[in-house]
């Protein structure tokens, strides 16, 4: 009787299941805090870093700008210069199958790029029929990069896979 009536509960302190959740609660966001804490002294680290870089890149330049003069256009044009070199280029997204047997993409490729892939294709096969595989696995890769979704594409897969065994 004194159980259906929750006295003991109320007595003892409360319900002990809520409690353990409680705690259980607690130790994850003491994990997470300190988890929050360690990505933080790593950004302070990295920003520590970048100051640094950034300091010995001014030393540098006011170095070279005494030593050697030069215009500011010269200059951006070289920094534009490595930037493209240090940034990759993005690649175009491939699109996903949706026909399972001959895995090609969904959007029907337009005429030109139907053209274009048969002319690509006709021309790595000459380069494969005079073996010279360098030059036809390098067209056979253009084709599937920019005309994924023809059916010359299709073909020119199964044909680097099997160049990949000479």
């Amino acid at each position: 009787m004194a159980e259906k009536l929750g006295f003991f509960s109320q007595w003892l302190g409360g319900n002990w299941a809520e409690r353990n959740t409680i705690n259980a609660n607690a130790d994850a966001l003491e994990s997470v805090e300190g988890k929050v804490r360690d990505l933080q002294s790593t950004a302070d680290r990295q920003a520590k870093e970048i100051v640094q870089l950034r300091a010995t890149i001014m030393g540098l330049a006011e170095v070279l700008q005494a030593k050697v003069q030069f215009d500011d256009s010269e200059l951006e044009r070289e920094v534009n210069a490595a930037l493209e070199k240090l940034t990759p280029q993005p690649k175009a997204p491939i699109q996903g199958a949706t026909d399972p047997y001959r895995g090609l993409p969904g959007g029907d490729p337009t005429p030109e790029d139907i053209d274009a892939a048969k002319k690509l294709m006709r021309v790595a096969e000459d380069h494969h029929f005079s073996k010279r595989f360098a030059d036809a696995r390098s067209v056979y890769k253009e084709v599937v990069e920019h005309y994924g979704g023809t059916k010359q594409a299709v073909a020119a897969r199964q044909q680097l896979q099997n160049l990949r065994g000479l």
